[in-house]
């Protein structure tokens, strides 16, 4: 381990998932056995002990009580899960397999809402909003779960209009340990409104002040405000078939931007602040946002330049609707329709290389418009005595229509009239259409053995089309610069993904079971080209998988615990990285190989009436086999063409050990007729790069967090005063971390937070 504080972590949770399996069981009270879990990783409603998957479920009680409010969150209970944000754009990462910052690449893990698919990464912006369950499946899932989930798949499945009345809110306060609060409203209404129709509304408004403190002049970090609105209807058109029906939308605007700087000390310009080593990182980091006196940059020396103004900011809509058909034959089988319309657009400004110089020296503008029409049908037989199967066929059309203008303004930043002072316009649009079939057919071979034979065939079609073309500084005007570039092209590709799997119910309360799958994600085009023939395509990304696992039901139900052991092997793995000699321009290419093995551990127990315990652990050596990268800290191994090999070299975001353990405790009438409940969770990460450059500066080194909530519940349970801390330690945490050129920009993750929310339920 390479820290103290780690090793101690992890000690104390591998002690906790060791010990809990021996508890005598006189120990534990004879009327609390676990309630079961139900998942949808199979396309079915089965319980997580049944899954023979590697899949955490985290259940809305849960959500709720820990104060989870976006997918961020569940990195601390999810280990081999990474969620992580440069300011632009998100990223999501199982057992190290994800996609980098670039715009070109759909997410390695596939992201389903109630069925829908969203591979965009801009998708993963939306915060939480009257969510039922959250599944992490992990591995790839492409037979059943649509494209590109070649390392797993994000299913998030929010709450159903109900039979009853129902209705509820939540208001929440919190103060981050730095600077600036949060406020959060959510609402719910769900109830039949006739006998065969019934409606749920749901409702979001959240204010967030930022955490990171500038220390230069003008406002503090990036503030954001989130609206949400969301509507249900479920229609039982005859006693078999039910229409469900979606419409959500959803507003963020952020002012400034999240991506804070850090500057190391240059003998040329000697205004430059001095690095803060990442081991030793602090919440100071220095903005440069300050839109009125941005205008004005000082040199020193009364040397006075005009550099315009320039306002940080992110404005992003989003709208869906979708529409479920469900039928039920009455000879046995489900017939389902799953028909999407999911559209965003977006616009952004940010700055960077600044250095204290108001306004920037890059100044990046972007805009993006997505659309995509999808259309999944899908047939599940009964469970027969000895089989049943599934099949289906999905049906997606997209584009993608984006802008980046980037505006280079060396004449402020060196005070030199003869300097660059120009902006590069860089549109593109890409439309793509994918047809599949997919299908599993499992029999069972005995009584207590079955084995389960699947596969995806796809066809996918990509239109890239790219112009890079240069303006006078911040006009429409045309200017003379590098030649314009102007790239056209069509690819067309067939996958064939199969899977294997074999499950033995060794008895009622033992399932061990092995898996081999192998996972497909599309190839594409660079969204970053450097001239008129350099190579733009890439190919497409592969992940062969084999697991074995076991889920056992122990102590009369009262302890759960699962073991899973994988090995993955990424074939032409996509990877964003830098141009070497640009100022951090990025291109998208294949870094050959790489291999991601390891284990994962989870238990939960209940040890008596009021008290539950639970742990989980991850153990992950994800390296590559080879990737020629621009050169790091390290300088190893360079190349005539100026990149470095980085074989052996650990994924981005694949910490060696990660894991958690939680205590959960309630008890009745513990302030008068209130209950009280508390839970508590001690979560821990080993170092990882957040960037595949390797500079010093892009690790953050191993660190623990502790949360905790506290509820007071009222005696009808239907009311509810929690106080909620979440890295209570106040452990300063890295999200993503870029060199680009004399300047270390970055992100953090969120420091300390308390907030007090009142929720009621009726």
């Amino acid at each position: 381990m390479p820290n103290k504080g780690l090793r101690k972590a992890f000690l104390l949770g591998t002690t906790v998932c060791m010990v809990m399996p021996v508890l005598s069981p006189s120990v534990v009270a004879q009327d609390t056995a676990l309630e079961e879990v139900i998942v949808s990783a199979t396309r079915r409603n089965e319980t997580l002990q049944e899954v023979p998957v590697s899949v955490v479920s985290i259940g809305g009680d849960v959500l709720k009580k820990v104060g989870i409010a976006s997918m961020a969150d569940i990195t601390a209970y999810v280990p081999g899960f990474e969620f992580a944000s440069n300011s632009i754009q998100t990223n999501l990462y199982i057992r190290g397999i994800g996609s980098g910052p670039t715009h070109s690449i759909e997410q390695s893990v596939g992201r389903f809402v109630d069925e829908l698919y969203s591979g965009r990464s801009d998708m993963s912006n939306i915060g939480f909003m009257d969510i039922g369950t959250v599944e992490v499946l992990r591995g790839p899932q492409g037979t059943l779960f649509g494209k590109n989930t070649v390392a797993g798949a994000l299913v998030i499945n929010t709450n159903n209009p109900t039979e009853e009345f129902e209705g509820g809110f939540s208001a929440t306060y919190g103060k981050w340990s730095t600077v600036n609060d949060t406020k959060e409203f959510q609402a719910y209404v769900s109830g039949p409104v006739a006998d065969n129709f019934r409606v749920r509304m749901a409702a979001k408004w959240k204010d967030d002040g930022g955490y990171v403190e500038n220390v230069l002049s003008g406002p503090d970090s990036v503030s954001r405000r989130d609206i949400g609105v969301r509507f249900k209807a479920d229609w039982d058109v005859s006693e078999n078939t039910v229409i469900k029906f979606k419409a959500e939308y959803h507003n963020l605007e952020a002012d400034g931007q999240p991506l804070s700087e850090q500057t190391l000390p240059s003998p040329l310009i000697g205004r430059f602040l001095d690095f803060v080593p990442a081991s030793s990182l602090g919440l100071n980091w220095q903005n440069g946002i300050d839109c009125e006196v941005e205008s004005m940059a000082d040199f020193g020396g009364g040397n006075v330049v005009n550099a315009g103004s320039f306002c940080p900011f992110k404005s992003q809509d989003t709208d869906i609707l979708s529409m479920t058909i469900v039928h039920s034959f009455e000879n046995g089988g489900t017939l389902t329709s799953i028909t999407g319309n999911q559209h965003y657009n977006w616009a952004e400004q940010f700055v960077s290389v600044d250095n204290g110089v108001s306004g920037g020296t890059f100044r990046g503008e972007r805009k993006e418009d997505f659309k995509s029409f999808t259309q999944e049908l899908r047939f599940a037989s009964k469970e027969y005595e000895d089989y049943d199967f599934i099949l289906g066929g999905y049906y997606e059309n997209s584009t993608v229509d984006r802008w980046q203008r980037s505006h280079f303004n060396f004449v402020t930043f060196f005070a030199d009239p003869g300097g660059t002072f120009i902006t590069r316009n860089q549109p593109w649009t890409q439309d793509t259409e994918t047809l599949a079939f997919y299908g599993q057919f499992r029999y069972r071979l005995s009584e207590d053995l079955s084995v389960n034979i699947g596969g995806r065939y796809s066809r996918e079609t990509k239109d890239f089309n790219y112009h890079q073309f240069w303006h006078a500084y911040r006009t429409q005007t045309p200017q003379a610069g590098p030649p314009e570039i102007t790239r056209a092209d069509t690819k067309t590709e067939d996958n064939f993904s199969p899977s294997l799997q074999l499950a033995w119910d060794a008895s009622d309360d033992l399932m061990l079971f092995i898996n081999a799958s192998k996972g497909y994600k599309s190839g594409g085009f660079s969204d970053r080209v450097v001239n008129a023939t350099s190579p733009i395509e890439y190919r497409p990304e592969t992940n062969t998988t084999i697991e074995a696992g076991v889920k056992a039901t122990l102590l009369d139900g009262r302890l759960t615990t699962n073991l899973t052991l994988f090995n993955m092997n990424i074939n032409d793995m996509q990877v964003a990285s830098i141009i070497p000699g640009t100022a951090g321009d990025f291109t998208v290419g294949n870094a050959a190989d790489a291999t991601s093995r390891g284990a994962e551990l989870e238990l939960v127990m209940n040890v008596n009436e009021g008290l539950q315990l639970g742990g989980n652990v991850a153990y992950t050596d994800a390296t590559f086999d080879e990737f020629y990268g621009e050169c790091g800290s390290v300088q190893v191994d360079p190349q005539p063409d100026g990149t470095c090999s980085y074989a052996g070299y650990n994924l981005i975001y694949a910490p060696e050990f990660k894991g958690s353990v939680f205590a959960d405790y309630a008890v009745d009438d513990a302030v008068g007729e209130w209950g009280l409940s508390w839970r508590g969770t001690l979560s821990f990460s080993g170092s990882y790069f957040t960037n595949s450059t390797y500079q010093a500066g892009e690790v953050q080194n191993s660190f623990a967090k502790i949360d905790s909530t506290l509820q007071l519940i009222s005696p009808s349970e239907n009311v509810r005063v929690s106080l909620i801390g979440r890295n209570l330690t106040n452990k300063k945490v890295l999200d993503w971390s870029i060199l680009v050129g004399p300047t270390y920009f970055a992100s953090l993750k969120s420091p300390r937070e308390l907030a007090v929310r009142l929720s009621a339920d009726f």
